[in-house]
């Protein structure tokens, strides 16, 4: 089965695709973006295609509604937030298989970052933003420590220097 992570990233891929066929802003058609989301990833993952779906108006990157006239399903267009995160999605949290990708490009995390930094953005992804930053300060404190050991290592080694007299 295709990993939530990786369903969330089409679908946010098809979106990005479809508005960019059309004009900025414009309503979106829930059938046209999840049939073209099961296309791309495989008949079989309904559930998991509609859990995800329901998390991006639950987090609000997307809401219900194309215009006043069309407030309803299937129409719904990206919200401000949803637009931040489609700006730049191949690295952006909204789009976790990106991100991570482009964070392990920049460094090597030791284990104990790497699953501080995956549980948060987990966090994030579900919305819950403080618990994100708390998992990321946890990443953060674990590789700071990992670079004062380093220190520490190198200055132990370090002959002495001579004492002036």
């Amino acid at each position: 089965m295709a990993a939530s992570h990786d369903i969330r990233a089409v679908i946010l891929q098809v979106i990005q695709d479809k508005q960019s066929k059309g004009r900025i802003g414009a309503g979106l058609g829930q059938n046209s973006v999840l049939g073209e989301t099961e296309r791309r990833i495989g008949i079989g993952h309904d559930q998991a295609i509609l859990t995800t779906w329901h998390d991006l108006f639950r987090t609000g990157y997307l809401a219900w509604g194309m215009d006043l006239s069309n407030p309803n399903p299937p129409w719904f267009h990206v919200t401000a937030f949803g637009r931040r995160a489609l700006a730049s999605l191949s690295r952006d949290p909204a789009n976790p298989s990106g991100y991570l990708n482009h964070l392990y490009s920049l460094a090597t995390f030791n284990p104990v970052a790497k699953s501080y930094i995956e549980e948060g953005l987990q966090c994030f992804v579900a919305g819950l933003y403080k618990a994100a930053a708390v998992m990321v300060g946890a990443s953060t404190e674990s590789l700071i420590l990992e670079i004062r050991d380093c220190i520490v290592q190198k200055l132990a080694t370090r002959p002495p220097r001579p004492q002036k007299a």
